[in-house]
């Protein structure tokens, strides 16, 4: 059950959905309808005015610029006229019919778009920003027997621009540690160290293996990687991976 706990927990990141072009009825529409479908979804969707989102939805078919926005949205929904159909619009343009609405927009159409969102996107696509509310982590213990290591050292963007992050990276790009043993060696919270760790997961930059593994004297596995124990450990290995 803790291990149920803790992966719920970690998937509970916030999701970033911009508007554009809506009208103002339509983005009161959408404010009230994420409100009511809090429970429903599996992560906290946050309107942003500009920058990066992992979501647009845009009135109509064109996607204009967006200020500050640097890479292009992960998924794009599409709010109809009324004169198209929505799904017989989707066939001839071979898109997912859960990415183009219907006007008026219905609740239950945009929670299936974001539903459908919420299954492409996945852990391993999610870009740096979107772990920025990732305050509460599993317990420490949820991770026992496993050990953790960086394959490379990460880019800029997701080293959060504090020294805790450099040091936790300092010491997993050269060994393969526990979090028990990172937390002791980085003088660094035992959360904090988890956060890490579930952040370079998600841009695949982690090795995770069993406690168990013959090493050598700098704890670099001898053998390719077994699975590592545990719901949260599998969980880990998945987000590393892609899958």
């Amino acid at each position: 059950m803790q291990g149920d706990h803790a992966e719920t927990e970690l998937m509970q990141w916030p999701m970033r959905l911009l508007l554009q072009g809506l009208t103002a009825r339509d983005e009161t529409k959408v404010r009230r309808y994420l409100s009511l479908g809090q429970q429903r979804l599996k992560h906290a969707w946050q309107l942003v005015p500009d920058g990066d989102a992992e979501v647009v939805l845009v009135d109509g078919f064109e996607l204009d610029t967006v200020r500050g926005m640097l890479d292009a949205p992960l998924v794009t929904l599409h709010l109809l006229d009324a004169s198209l159909d929505a799904k017989a619009t989707a066939w001839r343009a071979a898109r997912p019919h859960q990415t183009l609405l219907a006007t008026p927009l219905q609740y239950e159409a945009l929670m299936v778009a974001l539903e459908h969102a919420e299954a492409r996107i996945g852990p391993a696509t999610l870009r740096p920003g979107s772990l920025r509310g990732l305050s509460e982590c599993p317990p420490v213990m949820a991770t026992a027997g496993c050990r953790f290591k960086l394959r490379a050292w990460p880019p800029a963007g997701l080293l959060s621009d504090d020294k805790d992050s450099r040091r936790l990276a300092s010491f997993l790009v050269a060994e393969c540690l526990n979090i028990d043993t990172l937390a002791r060696l980085s003088n660094v919270a035992p959360d904090r160290c988890l956060a890490f760790i579930a952040r370079m997961a998600g841009a695949q930059l982690l090795d995770i293996e069993s406690d168990g593994d013959p090493t050598d004297r700098r704890g670099h596995a001898r053998r390719a990687a077994p699975k590592a124990p545990g719901r949260l450990a599998r969980w880990f290995q998945r987000l590393g991976s892609g899958r």
